[in-house]
């Protein structure tokens, strides 16, 4: 929020920098939640939720930025959940993650929407494989890419 003299509070618009400092910080609880999640894959309840979220990702592509970005939040929240971890749930649950989440909207996923799908499909079938260490790497490879696109697009 910001205050403007006369004229009332309004929420301000985030800079690329504050965007891209916001995704690497929120990268390292996101890790936590595939590694602990693969361990669970065993579980066909847990297979279903991770089969669901990525089925309303690639729904959403067509439904504009703001949607698309919403159900990668709601495919985080469901790792989460299943993940075990409380902590990492109730944070990454909390209002202010998911407004900031919202507002990578500006930039994510650009032109790039179909790669994100595609990248979420390898993420998603190696967190069903169960494999922790390819999950986490694919995972991580992915958002370098999306930091890179946010910081070329902030150039742009």
């Amino acid at each position: 929020m910001e205050l403007i003299a006369n004229r009332g509070a309004r929420i301000r618009r985030l800079s690329v920098k504050e965007l891209v400092d916001f995704l690497e910080f929120t990268e390292a609880i996101l890790v936590l939640g595939v590694r602990l999640v693969t361990a669970r894959m065993n579980e066909p309840d847990c297979r279903a939720v991770i089969a669901a979220a990525q089925l309303e990702l690639e729904g959403s592509r067509d439904r504009g930025a703001r949607d698309f970005v919403f159900a990668l939040y709601q495919y985080h929240v469901g790792i989460n959940m299943i993940a075990g971890n409380e902590f990492l749930e109730f944070f990454y649950r909390r209002p202010y993650i998911r407004f900031y989440t919202l507002l990578l909207a500006d930039l994510v996923p650009g032109d790039h929407a179909d790669q994100f799908v595609i990248n979420y499909r390898m993420i998603t079938e190696s967190i069903l494989s169960g494999d922790a260490h390819t999950s986490v790497t694919m995972f991580v490879s992915h958002i370098r890419w999306v930091l890179r696109n946010m910081r070329a697009e902030g150039r742009s």
